[in-house]
């Protein structure tokens, strides 16, 4: 397993591309659903990626060689723990659900944490389709900040998975 330290919010960069025209006819959240079951049966590797107190573990599945899901565990020091998804195609992040820290107050106590609330975001290329945080109250868009790190992280996370791979290969 190689574990990778990144310094730089830039380095590590790189999974970008189209989606498959045929499959995007399909709905994003059923197209990740679809591959999520497919996943079993795919190789795969586990990896870990560490910045600052963020330390996260990581299993990506690979169908045909090309990364199509990725499953992360992120701790974040004082900020808690959070589980991310990343679905792929042609090398591009298409979908993700995963978790962040309620806008809402409600931490349990002295140095208690705010709830954690689901977040789903949808990407078709360069545009973002659909970006939200289900909160209590219902859905509330996420602020472009947060969706631009999503994508970061995401691509930050497919070019250690690659490596990975690519050192299982030779």
């Amino acid at each position: 397993m190689i574990s990778r330290r990144i310094t730089d919010s830039g380095a590590g960069e790189g999974a970008a591309g189209a989606t498959a025209a045929s499959a995007a006819a399909a709905p994003a959240a059923e197209r990740a659903a679809q591959i999520r079951a497919s996943a079993a049966q795919w190789p795969k590797v586990e990896g870990r990626w560490t910045r600052g107190d963020t330390d996260s573990r990581y299993v990506a599945y690979f169908d045909g060689g090309e990364l199509r899901y990725l499953e992360e565990n992120m701790s974040m020091g004082d900020y808690g723990s959070r589980q991310n998804r990343y679905f792929y195609e042609g090398g591009a992040l298409f979908y993700y659900a995963g978790e962040k820290s309620s806008d809402v107050p409600g931490s349990t106590g002295p140095g208690g944490l705010p709830p954690v609330v689901p977040v789903v975001a949808e990407f078709r290329g360069p545009e973002v389709v659909r970006a939200v945080a289900r909160e209590h109250f219902g859905e509330k868009k996420l602020d472009a900040t947060i969706v631009e790190g999503i994508r970061r992280h995401g691509a930050v996370l497919a070019g250690a998975a690659q490596d990975e791979w690519s050192a299982q290969r030779r």
